[in-house]
C-alpha cells in the first residue's frame, strides 16, 4: 500500500527560521510502501529546496522509532531534494537499528502512525513536517508536534 501528499506550501510547524542566504525547505511528497515479500520498508520523502536530511518516525501506540532519512538527489540549483530510506523488517525487537532496521511488520501497517520531518541546509532546524494522522507525537522525547496531517 502506497500513500502520498502534496504540501500545501505552508510551514506547518511556523517556526521562524534564522537568517540564512538558503531557503527553509518544505516537505512536497511523502510516500512509503512496504514489501512484505522482502520484509522490506520504503520512505520517499521530496522537499521544495536543499535540506539536511530528515528524520522518520514510526509508532504503534506503544513503541516508537526514530530514522535518519538520507538525500539522495538534490537539484544542483538547489530548488528540490529527494530523500529516500530503506529499513529491513526484523523478526526479533531487540535487532532493530534506527536508519537500517525496524520492529514494526507490514501486517501492522493500518496501526501504524508516521512522522516526517526535513531539516534547514544550514542551519539543521526542523523547517517543515507531515504526519500520517492526527496522533499526538509530543508524547515521545524529542518528536515535534506536526499539525500537518495527510489527507
Amino acid at each position: 500500500m502506497m500513500f502520498m501528499w502534496l504540501a500545501c506550501g505552508q510551514n506547518s510547524l511556523n517556526i521562524e527560521t534564522e537568517s540564512s542566504e538558503l531557503p527553509a525547505p518544505e516537505i512536497t511528497s511523502f510516500e512509503w510502501n512496504c514489501d512484505s515479500e522482502s520484509d522490506l520498508w520504503t520512505f520517499d520523502l521530496k522537499s521544495d529546496h536543499w535540506t539536511s536530511n530528515g528524520h522518520i518516525w514510526i509508532n504503534d501506540g506503544e513503541f516508537v522509532e526514530k530514522h535518519y532519512i538520507q538525500s539522495v538527489g538534490a537539484e544542483a540549483d538547489g530548488s528540490a531534494d529527494h530523500l529516500i530510506l530503506e529499513l529491513d523488517i526484523v523478526s526479533d525487537w531487540r535487532d532493530a537499528d534506527p536508519g537500517k532496521r525496524t520492529r514494526f511488520r507490514c501486517s501492522h501497517q493500518e496501526s501504524l502512525s508516521f512522522l516526517a520531518t526535513v531539516m534547514h541546509p544550514e542551519t539543521s532546524s526542523i523547517t517543515d513536517c507531515i504526519a500520517s494522522n492526527s496522533f499526538d507525537w509530543t508524547r515521545f522525547e524529542d518528536a515535534p508536534q506536526c499539525d500537518q496531517a495527510l489527507e
